[in-house]
C-alpha cells in the first residue's frame, strides 16, 4: 500500500511546479497554516497546486517518512521538498525563493520554446535516406516545397510544415533572437 502511494505522491509532485500538501484546498482551507502557506505563494503570482491530506491519513503517514517532516503543510517546488512557510518565509527575504521560483518556470518556458520553434523550423531527427541525400546536395538545407493542390485559396498555399527547411548536423539550430515575441501558443 505504502509503494502505491509514494507513486501516487510522485506523480503528483512531478505534475505541479509548486505543490502543497495542507489541510484543506486552495479555495478552502482547513488550517490556520495551510490559509497562510496559500497567502504567502498567492503573492508571487506563480500557479501552484493545494492537495488536501487532511482526511487521508496513510498518505500523511507515507508523506511524513518520505520528508521526514512531520507536520502540514508540506511544499515541494519543482520537485524538492522545502518545509513549510517557515523555511520559505527567510528564503524570500533574502530573494533566494524569487531565484528558485523563477529558474523553476524558466526551464518549462525555454523547453516549450524549443519545442516551439523546432516546430516552426521543421526539425525531423528522423529524416528519410532520400531527404538526407538531398540535404547534403544542396548544402545542409532541404528547399523542396511541397504545397497542398487541393486548395486554391493564398493562405492555403502556405509550405507546409513538412517542406519547411529541414536541419541537419550541416546546419546548427538556430537561436533566437530577443526581440521576437514568446508566443503564448506554446505555453
Amino acid at each position: 500500500m505504502s509503494e502505491v502511494l509514494k507513486d501516487e505522491i510522485a506523480r503528483e509532485i512531478a505534475a505541479h511546479k509548486i505543490l502543497v500538501y495542507g489541510k484543506g484546498t486552495k479555495t478552502m482551507p482547513r488550517c490556520g497554516f495551510t490559509l497562510e502557506t496559500i497567502e504567502f505563494f498567492n503573492r508571487f503570482g506563480y500557479p501552484f497546486e493545494v492537495i488536501d491530506v487532511l482526511e487521508n491519513v496513510p498518505k500523511r503517514e507515507v508523506l511524513a517518512q518520505m520528508t521526514e517532516w512531520p507536520t502540514l503543510p508540506k511544499v515541494f517546488i519543482n520537485g524538492t521538498f522545502y518545509g513549510d512557510t517557515d523555511i520559505l518565509g527567510p528564503m524570500a527575504e533574502s530573494g533566494e525563493l524569487d531565484t528558485k521560483l523563477a529558474d523553476a518556470f524558466t526551464r518549462r518556458l525555454f523547453r516549450r520554446r524549443r519545442c516551439a520553434i523546432a516546430w516552426a523550423t521543421g526539425i525531423s531527427s528522423s529524416l528519410t535516406a532520400a531527404t538526407r541525400s538531398q540535404t547534403s546536395r544542396s548544402g545542409g538545407v532541404s528547399t523542396t516545397p511541397r504545397i497542398s493542390p487541393a486548395h486554391s485559396s493564398p493562405r492555403s498555399k502556405r509550405i507546409s510544415r513538412a517542406a519547411r527547411p529541414v536541419r541537419t548536423a550541416a546546419t546548427p539550430f538556430p537561436t533566437p533572437k530577443r526581440s521576437q515575441p514568446f508566443c503564448a501558443a506554446s505555453v
